[in-house]
């Protein structure tokens, strides 16, 4: 499965909440983030392969940048499955985390350990996860790497697209 996800801003002088989905056919729209998100059952689909099917929407691999986005990702990502992984954004380049759409890592959900030497690439778990930081909800791992193809993803797309 796949998360992506797409931006529905549009400035305007007055902020309004629409009353009906302003997303395309199969997209859920977020208030908070005016971005619409698709879940993709991409199973066999690298981290690369996933975020290109993505573009392929006009959209990336979903960005997470609060506790309350994470929980929503999560809630649609999941949809009742306790042992779901599913491919987000965060990947591991030039000594840093970044998010494959170019903003800011100013959030994290990390599960315990990341290890950045062998793997690169991050999903989100459905479920539950205790250690000694504490409990986790839709917690972050990157185990397995940017080649696991046992994971779905969530693509976030900019509507209404330009023209």
């Amino acid at each position: 499965m796949v998360l992506c996800s797409k931006s529905t801003f549009q400035p305007t002088t007055c902020p309004t909440m629409p009353s009906y989905n302003p997303c395309p056919n199969g997209y859920t729209y977020h208030t908070s983030t005016t971005q619409c998100y698709r879940i993709y059952n991409g199973s066999g689909l690298t981290f690369d392969l996933a975020e290109n099917k993505c573009k392929e929407d006009g959209g990336h691999l979903a960005s997470i940048h609060s506790q309350e986005e994470n929980y929503f990702l999560t809630d649609i990502g999941f949809n009742g499955n306790p042992s779901a992984t599913v491919w987000i954004g965060i990947h591991y380049a030039n000594n840093a985390y970044q998010w494959i759409d170019g903003t800011a890592v100013n959030y994290t959900n990390w599960g315990g350990e990341v290890d950045t030497y062998r793997f690169t690439c991050g999903y989100i778990h459905s479920g539950y996860f205790t250690d000694v930081s504490g409990d986790w909800f839709g917690y972050w791992d990157n185990n397995g790497g940017c080649t696991n193809t046992q994971i779905t993803y969530i693509i976030w797309v900019m509507w209404p697209q330009d023209v």
